[in-house]
């Protein structure tokens, strides 16, 4: 099994084998730690790998993953990851949508998110932050395609409008998941 088994395996949806996926992500970060020239892309699979554990309901599981991470590899400590896993945890654990729509905007304007990634976010904000109980202040819609990432994120059209003097290239990347 490889990382883009484990990709295809949540793009599909087949959370009988999160299990398998999380287990895939955890093998495959372990094994970059022990090779210099990519050590520091082990953090990218730790931090799927604790996705994971968010989504499929498993709060304690992405804690001791995350703790267990930075016995390993010291360096996850002061990541963009393991920030932006601290965010969501604490944004679940107070049931927080607006801040986890906070930090999940604020991290994809730093980080790069693949697909797989942004279905994990989106699963996880329908599982732990529902938006049939809205929080007080202004929700943030739209999708991460919506983002405009170059320039902070505040100049993108909101969904569903567009603006005629701006040309707009078809682009098929898939599947657009809605992540605020």
């Amino acid at each position: 099994m490889n990382s883009k088994w484990a990709d295809l395996t949540i793009l599909i949806e087949d959370n009988s084998q999160i299990a398998k996926v999380i287990k895939t992500y955890d093998k495959i970060g372990k094994k970059y730690l022990q090779q210099s020239l990519i050590k520091s892309s082990a953090r990218d699979f730790f931090f799927k790998a604790s996705l994971c554990y968010l989504m499929n309901d498993d709060l304690q599981g992405a804690k001791n993953a995350i703790e267990n991470y930075t016995f390993e590899d010291p360096s996850f400590d002061n990541s963009r990851q393991y920030e932006f896993l601290k965010g969501i945890v604490e944004s679940i654990e107070t049931q927080d949508s607006e801040r986890l729509t906070k930090v999940v905007r604020d991290n994809a304007r730093i980080m790069s998110l693949d697909k797989a990634n942004s279905k994990l976010l989106v699963e996880i904000k329908k599982l732990h932050c529902p938006d049939s109980a809205p929080g007080p202040g202004p929700t943030i819609s739209g999708s991460i395609d919506d983002l405009d990432l170059v320039n902070g994120g505040d100049t993108a059209e909101p969904s569903g409008q567009s603006n005629p003097t701006k040309q707009q290239e078809p682009v098929d990347d898939g599947p657009a998941y809605d992540l605020c």
